[in-house]
C-alpha cells in the first residue's frame, strides 16, 4: 500500500513539474528543470527525456572543441535521440552508446578513415558490413553507411553480437567479469578486428588494453602507433 501511494505521488508530481517546466524557460530556472530531471528519472528511469538535452549539448561541445561549428542543437538533440533508440535496442545504454559514437567519430555522420575505409558514425567496415549482411539477410553497401539509421543499426548490432555471441568464445579473449571490461574489449575487437583480436593471444590483449596497438598487427609501415582504446577510456569516464 504504501508503494503504491508513493507511486502515485511521484507521478502527480512529474505530471505537475512537467506542466510547470514546460512553460519555463530552463535558463531563468534551473531548479524546477531540475527537480523536474530527479522526477523523471525516478519514475520513469534511463529516459530520453531526461538524458537528450545535456547529450545534445555535449555534441555540440565535441564539435565545437574540433574546430567544427556546423552542427545546430536542433540537429544534435535529433541525432541524440537517434542514438539512445539504437543504443534500447541493442541492450545498450543511452551513455554507452554515446561513448561509442563520440569515440568512433565524434558525431560526424559524414566522417570518412580512408586508411581502414570506415563510414560513418560508427565508422562501418567492410567485414563488420559483410557479417550484417549475412545474418540478416540484406545487400547494404558501405556507401549507404553515411546515412544515420543504417550506421547506427549495423554498428550497434555488431557491438552487440560482440558482446553476446563473440563473448561466449573463451577463444576470442573478450572478458565478461564486468560490463565496462566487456564493452572495453568489444571496443578494442570492434576496431582491430574479432580475429586479430583472437589472434594475438594473451599477452598482445593485455597491451591492447592499456592502450597500445603494435604497429605489426596492422602490417603498417607507417610508423605511427595507434590507440585509440585510451581515448576510449578518457571518454568513458567523462561522460556523466
Amino acid at each position: 500500500m504504501f508503494l503504491y501511494v508513493l507511486l502515485v505521488i511521484s507521478m502527480a508530481a512529474f505530471g505537475i513539474v512537467l506542466a510547470i517546466g514546460n512553460n519555463l524557460n530552463p535558463s531563468r530556472d534551473m531548479f524546477v528543470q531540475n527537480v523536474y530531471y530527479e522526477v523523471n528519472i525516478y519514475t520513469l528511469g534511463d529516459n530520453i527525456e531526461r538524458f537528450n538535452s545535456d547529450y545534445a549539448s555535449k555534441i555540440v561541445s565535441v564539435r565545437a572543441s574540433n574546430n567544427d561549428y556546423s552542427i545546430t542543437m536542433e540537429d544534435a538533440e535529433y541525432l541524440s535521440k537517434k542514438i539512445y533508440n539504437y543504443a534500447k535496442k541493442y541492450d545498450f545504454t543511452h551513455k554507452e552508446g554515446m561513448v561509442i559514437i563520440n569515440t568512433e567519430s565524434d558525431f560526424k555522420k559524414d566522417a570518412y578513415n580512408r586508411k581502414g575505409k570506415a563510414y560513418g558514425l560508427c565508422q562501418i567496415t567492410q567485414p563488420c558490413l559483410s557479417e550484417y549482411n549475412k545474418i540478416n539477410g540484406t545487400e547494404y553497401e558501405l556507401w549507404q553507411m553515411f546515412d544515420v539509421d543504417l550506421n547506427l543499426e549495423v554498428g550497434f548490432w555488431y557491438y552487440n553480437r560482440l558482446m553476446n555471441y563473440y563473448s561466449n568464445y573463451v577463444k576470442y579473449g573478450i572478458k565478461t567479469e564486468t560490463r565496462e571490461q566487456a564493452i572495453a574489449d568489444c571496443y578494442i575487437a570492434y576496431n582491430v578486428g574479432i580475429t586479430t583480436f583472437k589472434n594475438v593471444g594473451h599477452w598482445g590483449r593485455n597491451q591492447l588494453r592499456v592502450g597500445y596497438y603494435p604497429i605489426d598487427m596492422y602490417g603498417s609501415k607507417s610508423g605511427e602507433s595507434y590507440i585509440p582504446i585510451t581515448r576510449f577510456r578518457k571518454i568513458s569516464t567523462n561522460w556523466s
